[in-house]
């Protein structure tokens, strides 16, 4: 299955570095296997820890929520083409069999837009900031502000 991950955004940063490094960095390119950007934002990353740990750990929560949602999307598209093929060999499916997978889907749809809001909605209510509960029912794909208050608030606790 081929992949169509799109690479995350990365900030544009333009360094004055000593031409001799630059030299030597690139001369042993072929040891180190290393790009600059991959090893400044190593570099990076280890001075955040050093500094503020619990900074560097939000950034590894933000990459592994970010993975997370990559492998229920994954998950999701596979269960689809599980669903299609399955179809194809058995096209009597009744309707029951598809609202569940309907249902399946919405489910997971639901799960990954909480996790994607997940730390907006958080900074919401310890801020005592209320929610824009028809934006909510409308990304969430609910019938009404109640479902989705339902929804939020039970995955808030």
């Amino acid at each position: 299955m081929a992949s169509r991950r799109k690479k995350e955004p990365k900030a544009d940063l333009h360094l004055t570095v000593n031409p001799l490094v630059v030299e030597y960095f690139n001369a042993l390119s072929p040891i180190h296997g290393r790009e600059y950007s991959e090893f400044c934002e190593e570099k990076l990353i280890a001075l955040i820890a050093e500094v503020a740990p619990e900074k560097a750990l939000e950034i590894q929560l933000d990459a592994a929520e970010k993975h997370v949602i990559e492998i229920k999307k994954a998950i999701n598209e596979v269960k689809l083409l599980r669903s299609l093929e399955y179809e194809k060999l058995n096209p009597k499916n009744n309707e029951a069999k598809i609202r569940e997978e309907e249902e399946s889907k919405l489910k997971a749809h639901r799960e990954t837009m909480f996790l994607k809001y997940r730390r907006t909605l958080e900074f919401q209510r310890e801020n005592k900031i209320p929610y824009d509960w028809t934006k909510i029912q409308d990304d969430f794909r609910f019938k009404n502000k109640s479902e989705a208050q339902d929804f939020v608030y039970s995955m808030m606790d």
